[in-house]
């Protein structure tokens, strides 16, 4: 008798551990899907993140050229007066030339 309700009692908690087995192997499969998704959204993170730092160098260099770019901005506007200049005395200066050369022709 004592055996008939022991074997009772081991079937139900058998029931009760294949029902328990169940939901721990659905939540399983929901912390799987779980676990995925994070993953994938922590991976995009650090491409945004590696995107973001790219995009700071980029800033970081096209900053530097840009100033650099400043200075030059200034030589090239004062070569430019200088041209203006050398230009507006350039007749004057192959005439001097060409008197020097016939002056100093004969010698």
């Amino acid at each position: 008798a004592n055996l008939a309700v022991q074997e009772g009692r081991l079937t139900i908690a058998n029931s009760d551990l294949a029902e328990a087995q169940g939901q721990l192997d659905e939540k399983q499969r929901e912390l799987d899907l779980v676990q995925a998704k994070f993953d994938g959204a922590v991976s995009h993170k650090q491409m945004l993140l590696d995107d973001a730092e790219a995009c700071r160098r980029k800033m970081s260099n096209a900053t530097a050229l840009i100033e650099g770019l400043a200075g030059e901005k200034t030589r090239w506007t004062e070569a430019g007066l200088r041209f203006s200049d050398q230009i507006r005395r350039l007749v004057g200066d192959s005439l001097m030339c060409t008197g020097f050369l016939s002056y100093s022709g004969p010698f």
